[in-house]
């Protein structure tokens, strides 16, 4: 038998459960079945709901809430690692640079390369080039671009990294990095 503590209950009410119910509810029996629902229920909607279904829940145990779910409901630690590894992995993922040759563009930075006077978008993301139609290297972005003719990448792309507002041609990123390294040899 599990170890057990006496928690006060109004004597009337506990009295009355049983008379009332003519010996069919036991108060003790139902208030654990009912306590360990609520803890459950609001466990599975952190898990599988997509929230707490409890304002209060999580607040009661502050930071303590892993050692109370690592004792009653592992499941969840389980579910929680899973769930951070995944994010951490598309973090990862989501976040490359572009790294090319002499040149690290940030994943996010804009892309730009003008041809038969119309300007054409893409964005950096997760190591590549990327528009509507896919993923490319710079010189096969410059090369779709151009209909499928040879470009000089260097020459037309531009980019406008994270935050800033100023476009700068891919030939001067690569002219400062090669003007970086003279400086610190």
């Amino acid at each position: 038998m599990p170890e057990t503590i006496y928690v006060p209950f109004p004597r009337k009410l506990y009295d009355d459960l049983i008379r009332f119910s003519d010996g069919k509810c036991d108060p003790v029996e139902w208030a654990v079945s009912r306590l360990e629902a609520w803890i459950e229920h609001n466990f599975s909607s952190e898990c599988f709901g997509g929230g707490w279904a409890s304002d209060g829940f999580m607040a009661m145990f502050d930071e303590r809430m892993e050692d109370f779910a690592a004792e009653f409901y592992p499941q969840v630690l389980e579910y929680w690692d899973q769930q951070d590894e995944a994010a951490a992995k598309a973090r990862r993922e989501g976040n490359r640079p572009l790294v090319w040759k002499y040149v690290t563009v940030p994943s996010g930075a804009d892309v730009r390369m003008t041809y038969g006077g119309t300007q054409y978008y893409a964005k950096v993301i997760d190591g590549a080039i990327k528009d509507d139609s896919g993923a490319y290297s710079p010189s096969e972005y410059a090369s779709k671009v151009a209909g499928g003719t040879s470009r000089n990448a260097w020459r037309d792309l531009w980019f406008r990294f994270p935050g800033e507002s100023v476009w700068q041609p891919a030939a001067l990123l690569r002219e400062n990095y090669l003007k970086s390294i003279k400086v610190n040899l």
